[in-house]
C-alpha cells in the first residue's frame, strides 16, 4: 500500500515542477501494462496538453492515432523527429519505465504504414523488433514485444497462446530464422495441413510475392493459419539492428563499475 501523505507530497512536486517547464514530455513504459494504467496516462496527457512518446517495450499500450502522440523514444536516436523533442525538453515524465542496455541505446526508422483492422502483432527478437516498431498501429491493436531479456524463440509459443486467448483478432507474429532454426517450417505446415486443415503456406523471394502472399492471407485464405516464409540474403539486416547492436556490444564491454 502506497503512504498517502507521501503520494500526496510526491504529486505535488511533480506538479510544481512540470508547471514550471516551458516543453515538457511525457513517456509511457512498459510498466503501464501490469499497472493498468494505460488510460490514465492518456487522460493525464489530455489534462496538460503534453505530448507523449513511448518506449519501444511499451508500444500499444496507448493510442498512437492521438494527436498528442509523437512517436516511441530508443536511446540514442528515435522515431523521427521523437528523440529531438524529447531531448530538448525542458522536463519529462517517465511513467513506468525500465531501464536496461536494450532500452537505453538504439535506433529508429521512418514512419511505416499503419496496420489493418484489429490485429495482435507480436514482434520476435532481433530484426523484427525494429521492422514492427514502423507500424503504426489501429485502436484495439495488441501488441508484445520481449526486451527485458532478449530472449529468441519466446514469440512461437506467444503467438499459439495469444491467438486461443483472442480468437477474435487475426495474431500477425514477424519472426527471425533465430527461432526457426532454419527448419523447412513450410513442409511442417504442409504436413498439418494434410490436404484437408484450414493452413496455408507459401514462399516468398521478393516484394510482389510477398504483396501477393499477404493479399491471399488476408482474402480467400483469412480463416486459415497462413504461414509466409520470406527468404532474404544472409546480410539484409535493417541498420537500426547494426547500429544498436553495436551500442549494446560497446555498453556491455565497458569494464565493471566498482562498488
Amino acid at each position: 500500500m502506497s503512504n498517502q501523505r507521501g503520494l500526496e507530497a510526491a504529486v505535488e512536486a511533480a506538479a510544481e515542477f512540470l508547471n514550471k517547464a516551458v516543453k515538457p514530455v511525457l513517456v509511457g513504459g512498459p510498466k503501464l501494462r501490469v499497472s493498468k494504467a494505460g488510460e490514465a496516462f492518456v487522460e493525464l496527457a489530455d489534462a496538460c496538453g503534453y505530448a507523449y512518446a513511448v518506449m519501444p517495450s511499451a508500444k500499444g499500450q496507448v493510442p498512437e492515432h492521438h494527436p498528442h502522440f509523437i512517436g516511441t523514444f530508443w536511446g540514442a536516436v528515435s522515431t523521427a523527429f521523437c528523440a529531438e523533442i524529447v531531448e530538448s525538453a525542458d522536463a519529462y515524465l517517465f511513467a513506468g519505465p525500465i531501464f536496461n542496455d536494450y532500452s537505453s541505446v538504439g535506433i529508429f526508422v521512418p514512419d511505416g504504414q499503419p496496420a489493418k483492422s484489429e490485429p495482435a502483432v507480436i514482434a520476435e527478437t532481433g530484426d523484427s523488433w525494429f521492422n514492427c516498431q514502423k507500424l503504426k498501429l489501429p485502436k484495439g491493436c495488441g501488441y508484445e514485444f520481449q526486451m527485458q531479456y532478449g530472449s529468441i524463440g519466446w514469440s512461437v509459443g506467444a503467438t499459439l497462446g495469444y491467438a486461443q486467448a483472442v480468437p477474435e483478432k487475426r495474431v500477425i507474429a514477424c519472426i527471425g530464422d533465430g527461432s526457426f532454426q532454419n527448419w523447412n517450417y513450410t513442409a511442417l505446415v504442409d504436413a498439418i495441413h494434410n490436404g484437408e486443415g484450414k493452413c496455408w503456406t507459401t514462399k516468398v523471394t521478393c516484394e510482389e510475392e510477398l504483396i501477393s502472399a499477404i493479399e491471399t492471407a488476408t482474402g480467400p485464405k483469412q480463416d486459415c493459419l497462413c504461414f509466409i516464409e520470406l527468404i532474404v540474403h544472409k546480410d539484409d539486416t535493417s541498420k537500426e539492428l547494426l547500429e544498436w547492436g553495436s551500442r549494446v556490444c560497446s555498453a556491455n564491454g565497458r569494464p565493471p563499475n566498482p562498488q
